[in-house]
């Protein structure tokens, strides 16, 4: 043991990170770390200790008493709510550890570790090399390049709120940011003044003014860096997964800086409209055809914080508007519906909860009654979307859009029925590679953002196919492609959409608009055969733009880009599954041997015979045994393959689909329809 803490353990070197673009071209290169601008660092020292690790001076590198406390604190909450971790052990952790599983043998070497490194170097030493290399969100390690990057001042220059600012987000610096979460932000920094007080470092009365003081930052412009938000993000993807101790990385992205560079531009020109709009900012992600991201724009400039330009909008939490509704309807076609069933686009209310939800069109005032699946999605039509997820269940696509990566940040419950309209937080970045699904055939391909990642004399550390996990097989090849004939079909738009509108190009692509709630999100997704693009429009900080749809406020920017990535044009959608395209009455109820208006369809031959000949009908809701107050209004819901008119009873006697002030008792709920009929029991109950 006394060998072991004898043995040298050298305290790291700075890394330098070096990021080059998919050609080659840096995007960034760091400085060499150079200490000559550093502070001295002794008035520093109790603003952190005093939260971080108060028995510093006291312990040998492990503190016997703060294991005990959180060992018994584990153990009888049966749960983990209080870390053990001294100053020098999360020093070796980011320092000498992998980023391996946190288990005992994990512990017991971070333990040793931190023995070894107190044996062999002074407190000052230890604090001083934690100080310069903790790691503090964006990309930034230590409080001297922290303090320069978040507020564009010295250390000692850094006012108390600025101090708790940094102190407070050492936890979780991504997670706790003042550039992408100012709200969690405050609250940490808020605590720490608190704990500041009650160490008698500050007083009540500059405690209380601080935590009176919003969160601020003041970013330095930088001509040397391109694709900020890019470099940033990957950085803080990379930095528990690459070796420790390197003096250099060499980072080989999948960016390309010329097109990058281009669509800032056009962002910059088109998007910002203070005036007429009262739109600020937009955001871009393009995947290529393996979807390698070819192009992140976070926004229009990192450094203007008027728009808060530093926030990643590309991997916020925003919410995404109708550009969910295609993975409804994919998940419908996943569970053996038909393309050729239909939807109830007509005013109503949905059961949900103790209340009723009445979702209305993009326009208001119109409803299209009952539709073909086709046109409810390439028409965006809000009721016949929340229509089909009534019938199918908000979990079942909630795990859906799960599956296919999207981080929704509410759960089913929270958001409901809204959630095919976008209610769900996610981000920018998982809609356009979950959209590039529909492309690569139902398969879900991982974002991939570096190919290589090189040590100083060249060798190579981690390649692409050692970190990015496997595709994925999501859906059907039939399912992937209906989604695509469909958002492709310019005409099919025309019932919603002006013709000639920013959606329609020389070459087919399939493609979606989204409108947030009160417009504070502007959405366009859609793939060619060669690209995935997504862009998004509107405000950071969501306030609303005025009367900016997605068509309008983002179709311009998409169309644009587009475009230039197009400049030959592009190839046509290869249909390689069993589908046929067929042309169908528009109207599902009419004879097809004398309807008056027809359709393309693009369909399976068993969804084509069935939707003739097959007489088959059924109760989708209520379900048999359901219960009910007396006061419920029940919309019956039902699955009709034979897409012809059909009679709702109630015990006997011909009723609406809308059921309301229902008597208490067992009630016998059927529908027919030529020689078809279905029936189940519901009850009402006063309790």
């Amino acid at each position: 043991m006394a060998l072991y803490l004898l043995w040298p353990l050298v305290l790291p070197q700075e890394t330098k990170w070096v990021f080059y673009d998919r050609s080659g071209v840096i995007l960034y290169s760091e400085e060499d770390y150079d200490a000559s601008f550093e502070s001295d660092l002794s008035d520093f020292v109790p603003w952190v200790l005093a939260v971080e690790d108060q028995r510093f001076y006291e312990h040998i590198g492990v503190d016997i008493k703060s294991i005990a406390r959180a060992f018994y604190q584990n153990h009888v909450q049966e749960r983990i709510v209080s870390g053990a971790s001294t100053l020098t052990m999360q020093l070796v952790r980011q320092s000498y550890l992998e980023n391996d599983e946190r288990n005992g043998w994990y512990k017991m070497r971070q333990i040793m570790l931190a023995l070894r490194l107190e044996s062999q170097y002074s407190k000052q030493e230890i604090f001083n090399h934690y100080a310069r290399s903790v790691y503090l969100g964006k990309g930034v390690s230590g409080f001297f390049q922290a303090s320069e990057f978040y507020f564009s001042k010295p250390l000692e220059a850094l006012s108390t709120g600025e101090k708790a600012l940094l102190i407070g987000i050492l936890p979780r610096p991504e997670g706790w940011n003042p550039i992408d979460h100012p709200e969690k932000a405050k609250k940490r920094r808020d605590l720490v003044l608190s704990i500041w007080e009650e160490k008698e470092l500050i007083l009540h009365e500059e405690s209380t003014y601080w935590k009176d003081q919003p969160v601020l930052t003041n970013l330095a412009a930088s001509s040397d860096i391109t694709a900020p938000h890019f470099i940033y993000w990957v950085k803080a993807q990379l930095g528990d997964v690459l070796p420790k101790n390197r003096q250099q990385l060499h980072v080989y992205t999948t960016l390309d800086k010329n097109w990058y560079r281009q669509i800032l531009d056009m962002s910059r020109k088109m998007v910002p409209d203070k005036d007429q709009r009262n739109v600020s900012n937009s955001g871009v992600v393009v995947l290529d055809e393996e979807t390698n991201i070819r192009v992140m724009l976070g926004s229009v400039d990192f450094f203007d914080a008027e728009i808060e330009g530093a926030v990643n909008i590309t991997t916020s939490q925003r919410e995404m508007g109708s550009t969910l509704k295609p993975f409804l309807f994919a998940l419908a076609l996943e569970q053996g519906r038909s393309p050729l069933e239909t939807v109830d686009d007509l005013r109503q209310s949905f059961l949900e909860g103790e209340g009723a939800y009445a979702p209305r069109n993009y326009n208001p005032h119109i409803e299209h009654g009952r539709v073909r699946y086709r046109e409810a999605l390439a028409g965006s039509y809000n009721i016949g979307a929340v229509d089909l997820l009534s019938d199918m269940g908000v979990n079942s696509f909630y795990s859906f859009l799960q599956t296919l990566g999207f981080r929704i940040s509410k759960t089913p419950k929270e958001i409901g029925l809204a959630l095919v309209l976008g209610s769900g937080e996610s981000r920018l970045l998982d809609l356009t590679r979950g959209f590039s699904t529909f492309l690569k055939r139902g398969e879900i391909f991982p974002a991939r953002f570096f190919t290589t990642i090189k040590d100083e004399q060249q060798n190579i550390l981690l390649e692409a196919d050692q970190y990015f996990p496997k595709s994925k097989k999501i859906m059907k090849p039939s399912t992937a492609e209906w989604i695509l004939h469909a958002l492709s079909d310019n005409a099919g738009r025309w019932s919603n959409f002006p013709q000639g509108n920013a959606l329609e190009l020389n070459f087919p692509v399939a493609v979606k608009t989204g409108t947030s709630q009160d417009f504070r999100d502007n959405y366009v997704v859609g793939t060619s055969t060669d690209y995935t693009v997504g862009v998004w429009v509107g405000n950071t900080d969501g306030t609303p733009m005025r009367s900016s749809s997605g068509l309008s406020g983002a179709g311009p920017l998409w169309h644009t880009i587009m475009r230039m990535l197009h400049p030959q044009g592009s190839g046509s959608f290869d249909w390689q599954s069993e589908r046929k395209e067929v042309t169908v009455c528009r109207n599902a109820w009419e004879d097809p041997q004398s309807c008056a208006e027809t359709m393309g369809e693009f369909v399976l031959s068993s969804d084509q015979n069935g939707s003739i000949s097959e007489p088959k009908i059924s109760i989708s809701f209520p379900s048999q045994g359901d219960r009910f107050h007396p006061q419920s209004k029940i919309t019956v819901k039902v699955r009709d393959e034979k897409h012809k008119p059909y009679q709702v009873f109630l015990d006997d006697q011909p009723v609406e689909s809308l059921l309301h002030s229902l008597t208490p008792g067992r009630h016998i709920l059927s529908v027919t329809q030529d020689e078809a009929s279905d029936a189940i029991e519901i009850f009402v109950e006063l309790e």
